[in-house]
């Protein structure tokens, strides 16, 4: 709906609002309704939660409509031709990689933050719940609103690159709180630091694959897209966990950090193209 919707000077302040009203989601689904449910029992809490649904649902009566566009009849006007127009653009492979590399690094170690600070660092799941549940998704949240709000002046090249130079360097305060040892005031900066640039740099990603879509195609491609991304989660799982249990979490640290660097360098590469996907509102072509 947004990648039709949104023309490209917006796609940054979209990505934003959509982002973090899921992150505002997980708040209240998660840390409301659980002290929720020991006041007025769980049968009212999912009374409210359902509630809230309803009213979620409002301003999708008001939203405008996208251009109407025609309906895809077979399975080749819905699937084959919207790939076929995603792999016949110029730099296609290149785009598509960037996809899977822009949240590579962050993906290597970020699955495994709660193990190492719980069964590393011996912190109590609660200090661990708190900050890293409670004071991460605020800064998630905080992250995506400044990283949307900046991508106006950026531009998308530069706050795909300034982002994710800033995410892979969020990785490193990990790495030093695995040198220092319990700290917890050097925990709660890891932890805001590294999930405030974690959605600084998803405001610029998620633009950055709405750049992609062809609106005549948008459903089937950012869905694609979206399944790229989840590529890396996928991949670097086993080897993570390899590397963190025989090779020490600082390591893991300073592998992540350098797993964003392909990423940069393609950003650097593309430049032309991803300034043309702001510029036209459409494929790169």
């Amino acid at each position: 709906y947004r990648t039709d919707l949104l023309p490209p000077a917006e796609r940054g302040l979209g990505a934003a609002v959509t982002v973090g009203g899921y992150r505002l989601a997980m708040i209240v689904s998660g840390a409301l309704v659980l002290p929720l449910s020991d006041r007025i029992g769980w049968r009212n809490s999912y009374l409210v939660m359902a509630a809230l649904m309803l009213l979620a649902a409002v301003p999708t009566l008001f939203g405008p409509e996208p251009e109407q566009r025609t309906t895809p009849r077979s399975l080749k006007e819905a699937v084959l031709r919207p790939l076929a127009e995603l792999s016949e653009r110029p730099s296609a492979g290149a785009l598509l990689l960037l996809v899977v590399l822009y949240k590579f690094g962050n993906w290597f170690s970020g699955p495994l933050t709660n193990v190492f600070l719980v069964e590393a660092l011996h912190f109590t799941p609660t200090d661990v719940g708190v900050v890293n549940k409670g004071l991460g998704l605020v800064a998630t949240l905080i992250g995506v609103l400044l990283g949307g709000a900046l991508m106006p002046r950026l531009g998308l090249f530069r706050a795909l690159l300034a982002f994710g130079i800033l995410q892979a360097c969020s990785t490193l305060t990990f790495m030093l709180l695995s040198l220092v040892g319990h700290n917890y005031l050097l925990m709660v900066l890891a932890v805001g630091v590294e999930n405030l640039s974690w959605g600084m740099a998803t405001a610029a990603f998620v633009a950055y694959l709405m750049g992609l879509c062809d609106r005549r195609y948008s459903a089937f491609q950012f869905a694609l897209l979206s399944a790229f991304d989840s590529l890396s989660r996928v991949l670097l799982g086993p080897p993570a966990g390899y590397v963190a249990q025989h090779l020490g979490w600082s390591l893991l640290f300073l592998s992540s950090a350098l797993l964003c660097v392909p990423g940069l360098f393609l950003i650097l590469g593309l430049q032309k193209r991803i300034e043309a996907l702001e510029r036209d509102g459409a494929p790169a072509v």
